[in-house]
């Protein structure tokens, strides 16, 4: 039980750090677009 959970935790935590991944190259991706529209 305890082993199961375990891992169960910690794909969540796997899970979690993807998403905030993907949430830091989303904000990269605007800030580089807000760049392109000042410029522009």
């Amino acid at each position: 039980m305890l082993r199961a959970a375990c891992c169960v935790l910690r794909a969540a935590c796997c899970v979690l750090r993807a998403a905030c991944c993907v949430l830091r190259a989303a904000c990269c991706v605007l800030r580089a677009a807000c760049c392109v529209l000042r410029a522009a």
